[in-house]
């Protein structure tokens, strides 16, 4: 069972995971690359690390606007059910 779920997880469920694990990586890539331009002072790595930045946390507002949808879509079902 998914730890957020209250049925069976599914591989939405593991799509949803990998997804989050892939934009920390990238979060993750992204600080040390510009740490490392940094220290090196590479303002192209710098710069290229914070876009990398950028684009994670993007992908997670995106990733955060679905999973509430999908609340609202599955409480509305609900809703209708009763």
């Amino acid at each position: 069972m998914c730890g957020t779920c209250t049925g069976p997880a599914t591989s939405e469920d593991g799509d949803r995971i990998m997804g989050d694990l892939e934009n920390k990586a990238q979060d993750l890539t992204g600080k040390a690359k510009e740490k490392v331009g940094d220290l090196t002072g590479n303002e192209e790595l710098k710069g290229e690390g914070q876009g990398d930045q950028v684009e994670s946390k993007a992908k997670q507002v995106v990733d955060d606007v679905k999973k509430a949808a999908e609340g609202a879509v599955d409480k509305a079902k609900g809703l209708f059910h009763r």
